[in-house]
């Protein structure tokens, strides 16, 4: 039996929360449509495929890691967020550093199908992998005793490993490791839908930047403010980083119809392509304003 060459930037578990009686309401390029099944949306084929050893597409190894990390704990995390909804207490700490982490992810899943992503990586690699030939001709790092493998060895596999990611479909390389994302302390506020629905989009959620900047792996970049994630039709989190967000307070609020439209021009914004919403109506609206 084959593997599946179809990858998934948004899980299907998070996908078939927006399923209704029909099937699934899609807007994609200009277009509304009903699809059957979520096999076929939110994906493409051999996003998370890597070239092996022996020249072999790999099609399972990175799919089934971020399944194990992500995907499969998602209704665990799901109905802990019910489970604080309904009894009005906090969500706990964990769950909230999932959801943080799993919407960068999520972000991170659909810029990798994208070309500028996949450059930046390969020519990121070609640079790191410069450096770190000249600095082992001149004798940086000598090995130690206790190291595996010489800064020139690791050089060595790097450039194996460049080489085969090159003759990937997608050759940029994504990590389900991103705790170095997630600040010390989050709060979470659970919005809930009245007589309306939220989107999904295909980058799965929104992250807003704040001006002030860290170090993350070396790089410089914006501390995240807070994320935004809508889990099902009827409910949105949201979650600050309270070191940025000093005041905000774990709390429910009930959003009416025009809130949860304003709300959505976010996420329709934030979208590369395609959104989902369970109200075909609501897709209609953003297609006309496409037209307009």
């Amino acid at each position: 039996m084959s593997e599946p060459r179809s990858h998934h930037f948004v899980p299907r578990v998070h996908i078939r929360k927006f399923k209704t009686e029909h099937g699934y309401y899609v807007l994609s390029r200009g277009s509304v449509r009903t699809i059957s099944s979520s096999r076929n949306i939110f994906c493409i084929n051999d996003l998370n495929t890597t070239i092996d050893e022996t020249g072999g597409k790999d099609r399972k190894t990175l799919e089934t890691e971020l399944d194990r990390q992500w995907d499969s704990k998602f209704n665990f995390h799901l109905a802990e967020i019910r489970k604080a909804l309904d009894k009005r207490t906090e969500i706990d700490p964990s769950t909230l550093v999932y959801f943080w982490s799993y919407t960068i992810l999520g972000v991170k899943r659909r810029l990798k199908a994208t070309k500028d992503y996949n450059l930046k990586f390969m020519k990121g690699g070609e640079a790191m992998l410069q450096v770190g030939k000249e600095l082992a001709n001149q004798g940086f790092f000598k090995n130690d005793p206790k190291d595996e493998l010489s800064l020139g060895e690791m050089m060595e596999e790097l450039e194996k490993f460049l080489l085969r990611q090159s003759k990937a479909k997608y050759p940029g390389m994504i990590s389900g490791n991103v705790e170095d994302y997630v600040p010390k302390e989050l709060v979470g506020i659970i919005l809930k839908a009245e007589n309306c629905s939220f989107l999904l989009p295909d980058c799965t959620g929104i992250i807003y930047p704040h001006e002030e900047t860290h170090i993350v792996k070396g790089s410089k970049i914006n501390k995240f403010s807070s994320i935004g994630l809508p889990l099902t039709p009827d409910l949105y989190l949201l979650i600050q980083n309270k070191e940025l967000n000093p005041h905000s307070i774990a709390s429910v609020a009930i959003l009416n119809k025009e809130e949860v439209q304003e709300l959505n021009e976010f996420l329709f914004l934030g979208s590369f392509d395609q959104v989902l919403c369970d109200e075909k109506e609501e897709l209609e609206r953003f297609r006309n304003a496409q037209d307009s």
